[in-house]
């Protein structure tokens, strides 16, 4: 055995320790400076923190104070809007009689279209509101596929339909459409009864609205746009009485029966084809215009703060006064 060979050993131990020894320290330097780096961020952002807040508090006056014109306007606007809702109601009556629906997605004020009313323009508001349909078709459907998006393809087809010209298959898809968002937003369909025990989508819509608590100009203005499936259109006419009132120019020239029912056959027009759109816009807004007003508690529920209520009360009264 070579004399030498155990001092080889320890020198090469005593290398691999003091190696492991300068790791060590290497590494408590790095976690030293670590911690005292973290500690100096640390304590510069909590200095800074009332200066961020101040800097933030001031932005937010700045645009605050920005924007509080807009936002007065918008304000006024509403009320202005809201007040207006016998203007609303006769306007929206009258274009349901010609077969148009006004949708919230149409704007909130029309002075045109209030003068076409008032001089009982017919053609012209046909024309007005066909013009705003035809360039609102994009939005139409973007409005259907937030309430309902399975049937967005089923109005892109309607639309396809429509700017191909092909009138007599854009319409009765489009009642057909307006009828099934009658039944998502309301349980009933629109135009029809299901049975004895299903109503049409305005007698539901009685139902749930408390009509006697809707007093306030919001809530009269969201009536007045109700008023289409509440008063009926020509569009839900017996198509015996519309064709009567139709003869006098009295109503417009859609009806669902007709249609469906293979008896009217001219009704295959553009203007024809934009007034389903129109209803069918008019329903996707529906759940916008109802969650403005005030609704009737369900009978179990109103029996339960009735029965709740007298309980109160003989409890109250059953309690010894001072």
């Amino acid at each position: 055995m070579d004399p030498d060979q155990p001092a080889v050993v320890v020198k090469g131990r005593s290398r691999r320790r003091r190696t492991r020894d300068v790791k060590a320290e290497e590494a408590e330097f790095f976690t030293a400076v670590d911690e005292a780096l973290s500690a100096h961020v640390r304590k510069t952002i909590d200095s800074l923190r009332p200066t961020i807040a101040a800097l933030e508090q001031r932005v937010r006056e700045q645009v605050t104070e920005t924007l509080r014109p807009a936002i007065e306007a918008m304000a006024a606007l509403a009320e202005r809007a809201f007040a207006e809702h016998p203007v609303r109601r006769q306007v929206a009556t009258y274009a349901a009689r010609r077969g148009w629906f006004l949708s919230p997605g149409m704007p909130l004020f029309d002075r045109e279209l209030e003068s076409l009313v008032e001089s009982d323009d017919r053609e012209g508001v046909d024309a007005h509101l066909a013009a705003i349909v035809e360039n609102g078709l994009a939005e139409i459907v973007e409005r259907v596929a937030n309430v309902s998006p399975g049937r967005r393809p089923i109005v892109e087809d309607a639309v396809r339909a429509h700017r191909a010209e092909l009138y007599s298959l854009s319409i009765p898809a489009l009642i057909a459409q307006a009828d099934g968002l009658a039944d998502d937003v309301t349980g009933s369909h629109l135009f029809t009864r299901q049975g004895r025990s299903r109503l049409k989508a305005a007698d539901a819509l009685n139902l749930r609205i408390d009509m006697a608590a809707a007093t306030t100009a919001a809530a009269m203005w969201a009536l007045a746009g109700l008023e289409p499936i509440r008063s009926g259109s020509s569009l839900d006419m017996k198509s015996s009485a519309w064709a009567e009132a139709r003869e006098l120019e009295a109503v417009g020239p859609l009806n669902r029966h007709a249609v469906l029912r293979g008896i009217d056959l001219t009704y295959p027009t553009r203007e024809n084809s934009l007034r389903a759109f129109s209803l069918v816009d008019y329903m996707a807004g529906l759940p916008d215009v109802v969650s403005m007003l005030p609704a009737k508690e369900p009978p179990g529920e109103a029996r339960s703060a009735r029965e709740g209520r007298r309980k109160a009360d003989a409890t109250t009264r059953s309690k010894p006064r001072d």
